[in-house]
């Protein structure tokens, strides 16, 4: 699985956002010589054409680091639908690294979020494309208030020049001659402007609404305590508003890449060991036919959800009140709801609740059993017909149980 940038997917149809209805798909990559020799000739393609895979752009180009990209050579990947599966072929400028082959998959392996949708384009708009307005004001207050604070924000020393004509030394000692009165004002110091305060409160306002249209407010980004749950998460699910149709959108992205790699899986993969757990919280082995899952018209629903940083927390707390009040008294259910990583030996304790409550069961029903007979007497050969075979080999595997239910114990 590879990310890739906006830029480097070109689709059919620029007015079409149904990425599986494009007639092809063209994926762009800048990529080193060597690594595209050694692709291609693993692709069987002739030494000869090899060759001819050189470097382009003629160094027009730079790295990320700002250094010429003179070493790399543009790939690009087209994928097409031919007859239902998806065809594959990959080029440089002369040279076909890949030649063409049908993948056998029926969906793109392709997958794209975009974080604000647009009618008849295919990329949409970006995360911050509204926001530049914003973020440019902000940035020319800045600059203007260190400008100004820059020319007046130190106190200026303002004199008579026909009264000091030698004008003011640096000296803090000396003395000055002066014409005329010396008790008329000589200078004065002129204080520097203060800026007005609605710069900053404006700034900061700015600010506050930019985050806040953009759903990242102080609970969202986990700058507060979570005390109070309830009206956390109430102020939560409030600033999240705005990212409403992200979230959808994402949400719906990996489902997208899910039913994706569905669609890989059964087609690549084959007969492979996977690993599960089984009904007593054990991991087992056991090898599986993934070609099993090709055409088979599957209802996949990818659960997904936001986590927030109080959601553990909170649930273990919840479980230990509703524990300890005994509104609920099963131990299995008590472990079987509290969240994931919690105790590392989860499992291993339910298995073994279970196993003693099948016990005590066991011994329940030996018990009424016995009671049953005549006279009230203790018939063990009765009693162990009216169990099952399963539950006579366990007392039988059990030799104090048995003593214990037929009054037996020396």
């Amino acid at each position: 699985m590879e990310l890739i940038d906006t830029t480097e997917l070109i689709p059919a149809n620029m007015r079409s956002a149904d990425i599986q209805k494009q007639r092809y798909l063209l994926i762009v990559a800048r990529r080193e010589v060597d690594e595209v020799k050694e692709e291609a000739k693993a692709n069987g393609v002739p030494d000869e054409q090899i060759e001819r895979i050189q470097p382009d752009m003629g160094g027009e180009t730079r790295t990320e680091w700002g250094q010429q990209d003179t070493n790399r050579v543009t790939v690009i990947l087209k994928l097409w639908k031919e007859n239902g599966t998806v065809h594959a072929m990959k080029t440089t400028q002369d040279c076909v690294v890949m030649p063409e082959r049908d993948t056998e998959y029926t969906l793109y392996p392709v997958a794209y979020l975009r974080w604000e949708p647009m009618r008849d384009q295919f990329h949409g708009m970006g995360a911050i494309a509204g926001e530049i307005p914003n973020q440019i004001f902000i940035n020319k207050m800045f600059a203007y208030t260190m400008a100004s604070i820059e020319r007046s924000a130190f106190p200026v020393t303002v004199y008579n020049r026909r009264k000091l004509p030698n004008g003011l030394s640096r000296d803090p000692t000396a003395a000055y001659g002066v014409d005329g009165t010396p008790t008329e004002a000589l200078f004065v110091q002129q204080g520097g402007q203060e800026i007005s305060a609605q710069v900053a409160q404006f700034v900061d306002k700015t600010l506050e609404y930019t985050r806040d249209t953009m759903g990242a407010s102080d609970a969202a980004l986990g700058n507060i305590r979570p005390d109070n749950n309830s009206a956390i998460i109430a102020v939560q699910k409030a600033s999240a508003a705005p990212l409403e149709l992200q979230k959808m959108a994402f949400y719906q992205f990996v489902e997208d890449y899910v039913r994706i790699i569905m669609d890989i899986v059964s087609t690549d993969y084959g007969v492979r060991k996977v690993s599960y757990t089984d009904e007593n919280g054990e991991e087992a082995i056991q090898d599986f036919d993934f070609s099993q899952l090709k055409g088979m018209h599957l209802k996949v629903n990818v659960d997904i959800g936001a986590a927030s940083m109080w959601s553990e927390v909170t649930q273990m707390q919840t479980m230990d009140n509703l524990f300890a009040q005994k509104i609920i008294d099963d131990p299995i259910v008590y472990l079987e709801s509290i969240p994931d990583g919690v105790l590392s030996n989860r499992g291993a304790l339910i298995t073994h609740l279970k196993q003693q409550r099948a016990q005590q069961e066991q011994m329940m029903r030996a018990q009424q059993a016995a009671q049953a007979g005549q006279g009230g007497a203790i018939d063990p050969a009765r009693v162990l017909a009216q169990l099952s075979d399963e539950e006579r080999a366990q007392l039988e595997a059990n030799p104090e149980i048995t003593a214990q239910v037929f009054g037996t114990e020396e």
